[in-house]
């Protein structure tokens, strides 16, 4: 409807098959690396891609964590949709700093061009209006060989009844949709999604391709009788490699200074525990241990420029054979490509502690790395809480395991895991699926989309966004967002210095006189003082801890 608008969406990458022959290029320059490692992952790759002719379906990939899922799913997609007369391929991923990881690998082999990254802490090119105005046009509806985005978008744009989510779905239908990390699909929304993912696989002509280390079982949640077809066959995966890298160790209860002592005992470790509050406490104490050289904090409550920062220099340390200590929240766990000889897990879900031990010796370049699962019952998390409840699933399933004389991190445990997850959820907990079966609404066609739309959220809305101007470039962004001078592209960039916190701790924090509210802005700012961020660190990120019976400051 709009000619300028409509000539500005020119696509200039390449298609579908010049991105496979790409992709076949770089994987033959891996090859020459012939480590035992290397020569699993080029085995795992050769299953997918005979696999590759298959009809539209849905499909599963169920390799250990380091078997080279990423690129191996990727080249089945492009060849299964070129086999196949598709159109696309979509490579969903639950966390966005993974999407900016894998974006940046794929626009590496790709081109820029190519490759369609779509997610909210997207930043686009100042100094290139065209290919700004290019990217955001085709970020609205999709209309990409290959896109790269995150679980919210997909899924919400499925469920959302407004025209700007809605604009991308028809592009949905003759694509090969690849979930990284399937295991990450929030529980109470599971129904709704597999269902989603049915229809389109079942009467639009879309190929589903479910990925993971810890492939959950989906049984009886489905609408259909589904029964993925797997990729790679057991004899294949390499399993014995993989999983003989890393030694699983139950050391049971421990202290903080047992922690500590263990962490400063290991030039290189990493600690992985369930909340904020247990990751600052651990780290105050090991850089008070060792000093703050080479200790690193990872967390949510840090924003994702600076996180992305931290991971530089964490990846940088690693590489060089420097010392490198982490403590860390579980937002390390899922795709993020590190590799640390020690990894110490708090006691939590099979599926959690098999994604920690995928950072531990990942590259094999150590002969056995391990993986401490410890229960600290002074970092436990309290309550009624999804910790709480993915941590005593996790202690079940190791005591039932053990009984059966079995491996609780192996596949069977993996499998029991999910079977009692899933059982104990409410998998559909806005009531999606019988909305859209009741008879009487059908009969009227009456379909809830505006109340689905409304409730179908992957993010608690009940938090709230805080800005923190971190660093030269958030305090640039701050004074062009409160001077007018900032577009839709500097508030998206906004974003990537915007922290979800809950609406208790805004007020808190707007009681202490630390943030400051705009009507016009749609986020609370924290302050400047004489220069500097209140309860704000370099080290920590928003330096608070969130307390049964209130607000303590670190």
């Amino acid at each position: 409807m709009d000619a300028v608008r409509a000539k500005a969406r020119c696509y200039e990458g390449l298609t579908l098959m010049q991105m496979r022959d790409s992709l076949h290029d770089y994987m033959e320059q891996l090859s020459c690396d012939n480590t035992p490692v290397n020569h699993a992952r080029k085995d795992i790759h050769v299953s997918c891609v005979n696999q590759a002719e298959h009809k539209p379906g849905i499909f599963s990939l169920s390799v250990p964590t380091g078997g080279g899922k990423t690129l191996a799913s990727l080249d089945f997609a492009l060849r299964h949709a070129i086999a196949n007369g598709m159109d696309r391929v979509v490579y969903a991923i639950p966390y966005t700093s993974i999407v900016e990881q894998t974006a940046a690998t794929l626009k590496g082999i790709f081109g820029e061009n190519s490759v369609l990254e779509h997610h909210c802490n997207y930043e686009f090119d100042e100094g290139d209006e065209e290919r700004s105005l290019r990217e955001r046009l085709a970020m609205e509806n999709w209309d990409h060989p290959l896109v790269v985005t995150t679980n919210v978008q997909l899924f919400e744009s499925l469920f959302s009844d407004r025209p700007s989510r809605c604009r991308k779905n028809h592009n949905l239908a003759r694509s090969v949709i690849i979930l990284d990390e399937v295991q990450n699909i929030p529980d109470g929304y599971l129904d709704p999604c597999l269902a989603a993912l049915d229809e389109l696989a079942t009467n639009y002509g879309s190929s589903i391709v479910l990925c993971t280390a810890t492939q959950p079982s989906f049984e009886g949640h489905w609408l259909h009788d589904i029964h993925p077809c797997e990729l790679v066959p057991a004899c294949n995966r390499h399993e014995e490699l993989f999983e003989s890298r890393v030694r699983y160790e139950l050391i049971g209860e421990v202290t903080i200074d047992d922690l500590i002592c263990r962490l400063a005992d290991q030039e290189q470790s990493l600690c992985i525990v369930s909340t904020r509050k247990a990751a600052g406490i651990l780290y105050e104490e090991l850089s008070q241990t060792v000093g703050k050289e080479g200790v690193f904090h990872l967390s949510a409550l840090m924003v994702p420029a600076h996180r992305s920062q931290v991971f530089a220099q964490i990846r940088q340390r690693l590489a060089e054979g420097l010392t490198c200590r982490v403590i860390s929240t579980q937002l390390i766990e899922a795709g993020v490509d590190l590799d640390f000889p020690l990894v110490l897990r708090e006691i939590a879900g099979v599926d959690s502690i098999r994604q920690a031990a995928g950072r531990c010796n990942r590259e094999g370049r150590c002969v056995l790395g391990k993986t401490l699962v410890f229960d600290c019952p002074d970092l436990a998390p309290r309550g009624n809480s999804w910790l709480v409840k993915m941590r005593g699933l996790g202690k079940e399933t190791q005591a039932y395991m053990r009984k059966k004389k079995r491996e609780p991190f192996g596949e069977e445990g993996v499998d029991y895991f999910f079977r009692r997850r899933y059982a104990e959820s409410d998998t559909d907990c806005i009531g999606a699926l019988k909305c859209f079966s009741n008879p009487e609404k059908l009969r009227s066609c009456y379909f809830p989309f505006e109340d689905c739309g409304e409730d179908f959220h992957f993010i608690d809305g009940s938090n709230g966004a805080l800005f923190v101007p971190w660093g030269d470039c958030g305090r640039t962004l701050l004074e062009s967002i409160r001077f007018g001078s900032a577009d839709i592209q500097a508030m998206r960039s906004a974003q990537r210095y915007t922290l979800s916190i809950p609406r208790w701790l805004l007020e808190k924090l707007e009681a202490s006189s630390a943030v400051s509210t705009d009507e016009s802005l749609p986020f609370m700012v924290l302050e400047l003082r004489n220069g500097e961020l209140p309860f704000y660190s370099d080290e920590r990120g928003l330096s608070v801890m969130e307390e049964d019976d209130g607000f303590l400051t670190i």
